[in-house]
Parts: structure tokens; sequence; C-alpha cells
């Protein structure tokens, strides 16, 4: 498959999948861990049912709840609500992720990136390179402005570094998902992107979290798109991911299951099929937030109604996504 393909495909997967990680930003162990483990009903009998915490790691916590299930209003709200002045360097940490994860749900990369360097600062100082390398495979995943950096880093090599010098389970199945896609430049890829989605997989044997099994569902599924095509096998992952967003109550992140089913379809020529897979992510988003997905959504529906011949379809679609573009 050409390579405008695979980067417009893998382009769209890293803007939807991996700005939201369950890497814990929270402020006790309990919460961590429930975080850690997708627990979310707990969560909120913690969050929004009790007082446990101090008034200040409660907004922090409940930010990262509401990034989790990407109500970026309720997100911004409380950010702003905070006094920064009176954060201790823990805090502060916290708070400029959870503030750069907010801005980067919303497609403001500038200030996503700009938060997401001063948290940077904070978990190094409280010795936190755990969070502090996590942040490093954001920094990968948003822009890189020369306004923003004072000098140019490769957060991708050094994301590597770090995780493999921690060993941390999720940060390998991180680094596993990148090193399959790198492989896809060498003579090899076939077996190398298999091997890696594979090693992937025996991380999470040994470290399980739900979360991070779909992820690496929906990116096996990319192998049965963009390297090999095998509609069978991609709709079996894809739809193996979609079942675990959807247990956890991830509508936004099925979305992108039922976008991709749509887009193979139509890679195929199956345009009836691939109008219904592509409409159905349409009922999975939030129309508030998710503006590149839905200018991609109707721009794959205005093509596909234009193969169906139906060009009073086409048209409507197209100018749906010419809107949100703007």
């Amino acid at each position: 498959m050409e390579k405008e393909y695979m980067f417009f495909t893998k382009t769209l997967v890293v803007s939807l999948l991996s700005i939201i990680s369950f890497s814990s930003i929270a402020q006790t162990a309990e919460i961590d861990s429930l975080f850690e483990h997708n627990k979310f009903e707990r969560l909120e009998d913690l969050l929004f049912q009790s007082e446990s915490l101090n008034s200040i790691n409660l907004k922090l916590a409940k930010t990262r709840y509401y990034n989790t299930f990407k109500q970026l209003e309720e997100s911004f709200k409380v950010l702003y609500s905070i006094d920064t002045t009176t954060l201790d360097s823990k805090q502060k940490a916290y708070y400029f992720y959870n503030l750069g994860e907010s801005f980067d749900m919303n497609s403001n990369f500038d200030f996503a990136a700009l938060n997401y360097t001063k948290a940077q600062i904070y978990f190094k100082e409280i010795g936190d390179l755990v969070r502090y390398n996590r942040i490093n495979l954001d920094l990968f995943y948003t822009v890189a402005n020369e306004d923003i950096y004072q000098k140019p880093v490769d957060y991708l090599d050094e994301f590597q570094k770090i995780a493999i010098e921690l060993k941390d389970p999720m940060q390998m199945v991180d680094l596993e998902i990148e090193l399959a896609y790198m492989s896809l430049e060498g003579p090899d890829s076939t077996s190398g992107f298999l091997d890696h989605i594979h090693n992937a997989y025996r991380y999470l044997e040994k470290d399980p979290n739900i979360y991070k099994l779909g992820n690496v569902h929906t990116y096996h599924a990319m192998y049965y798109t963009d390297v090999v095509i095998q509609k069978d096998s991609a709709e079996f992952y894809y739809n193996k991911g979609i079942d675990i967003y959807e247990q956890l109550g991830l509508p936004h992140k099925a979305a992108l299951g039922y976008f991709s089913l749509g887009d193979l379809n139509s890679f195929i020529g199956d345009y009836d099929r691939a109008v219904y897979w592509t409409k159905k992510a349409n009922g999975y988003r939030n129309f508030n937030y998710d503006f590149e997905l839905t200018a991609y959504i109707n721009q794959k529906l205005a093509k596909d109604y234009k193969a169906l011949n139906q060009p009073d379809s086409a048209y409507k679609y197209l100018n749906e996504s010419l809107l949100y573009r703007d």
C-alpha cells in the first residue's frame, strides 16, 4: 500500500489513541492504581462522592478523569479554577501535564507542547522518571515548533533510551508499537512489524492493562490494512479493540475502530459497507471536540458516495468536511 495511506492511517490513530495514556496522573497510591487498571466505577466513587483528598489533589484527579472520557469543558473549567501559585512541585507537575493533555485532545498542539515541557521540568525535579519519560512520547506525537523548543530534541529516541532503562511494561508496550512502524522502513517490514506487536502482547501478559490491550489490537489490525490486505484479520482485531473501548465506556475510542473498518472497505471497493461503518463512527464521536476526526469522516463519506454515484450525498458530506476543517 502507498506510503501516503500508511502515514495518514497512523497519524489518525496517533491523534486519537496515544493522546490518552492511562499513566495514572493522580495524587494518591490508590487513585494511581485505579487509573492504571481502569477501575472507573471506583474512581467515580472516590472523586465525586467523597472528600478523601484535599481540594487541590481532588481537582487534579478530577481533571485526569475528565480527560480520560474527553469531557474537556469540565477539565478546563477545573484547571482554570486552580491557583497555581499555591501548588507544590508535585502538584505543578500534574497540573501542567493535565493542562497539556487537555490542549492536546482539543488539537491545540502548541499549547499542549508548552505545558508538557513545563510538566517535564517538575516531574524531573521530584524524581518521577516514569511520567517524565511518558511526556517524551507525548511530545513526539505533538508538534515540533522552533518557537517552543530552544534546541532540537529527538523525543522518540529519548523515550526509547529511558524506557529501556526503566523497564516499565506500559512504556515498553508503547515502544514496541513505535518500533513496529519504524520496521516498515526496513527490508523485512512484514515480519518485523508483527515481531514487535507480539512483543507488546508479551509485555501485557506480564502486566495486564485492558486499555493498552485495546491499543495493541488496533495497531495489530492496521498491519492487515497498511502492510498486507487481509480483510478478515483486520476486522477481527479492530473488533477486539472496539469491544474493549465499549467495555470501558470510551465511545470516542470505539469511533476510531469503526472509522478504520469503513476505511478498509473503501480500499477494497465495498463502498456500501464502507458507508455503513463510517456512519457508525459518527454516532460515537463527541461533536464538541472531535473536529479532526469529523472532517476525516465527512471527507471519506463524500468520496464513498461519489464512488456510489450519489452526487447529492457526496456534495453534502464534502461541505460538512470543509466546515469542520475551518
